[in-house]
């Protein structure tokens, strides 16, 4: 995790991670010059990541803490509840962070296996915008 960081810190290349109830994303940013490197650096998280156990507790941590905000939220629990309430017994009911049980007692297999099953290819979109030419995607892909 640590040189992925530094990669990306030394190559000015900015990574965003997010999830909706629909859909995960990920979105890098480059610089062209280190197109090469930051499209290595998706192909990696894409095809070879590395489940860092430190990592994983640690987002299970941010995440724990994220939900018992929102759940100290009038507002947030005024509208997920109302939501819920329109939606019910659909997947749109439920949260996009998830339950807090559900969190603290995911495991790392657990998101590996998720990985496995949803993240292959036939479940992906890959936009690409700027200067690209044709054979550099087909390249990448």
């Amino acid at each position: 995790t640590d040189s992925l960081l530094n990669l990306l810190d030394e190559t000015g290349t900015e990574l965003y991670t997010g999830c909706s109830k629909d859909f995960i994303f990920l979105t890098i940013k480059f610089i062209k010059k280190e197109r090469k490197t930051a499209l290595n650096i998706l192909k990696e998280i894409l095809t070879a990541p590395s489940f860092d156990k430190k990592e994983f507790s640690s987002v299970k941590e941010k995440t724990v803490a994220l939900i018992t905000s929102y759940q100290n939220n009038n507002d947030y629990v005024a509208i997920h509840q109302g939501a819920v309430n329109l939606i019910k017994n659909t997947e749109y009911s439920h949260s996009s962070f998830g339950e807090r049980s559900d969190i603290e007692n995911i495991s790392l297999k657990d998101i590996k296996l998720f990985f496995k099953k949803y993240f292959v290819p036939e479940n992906m979109i890959i936009t690409f915008a700027g200067n690209f030419k044709e054979k550099q995607i087909k390249d990448f892909i």
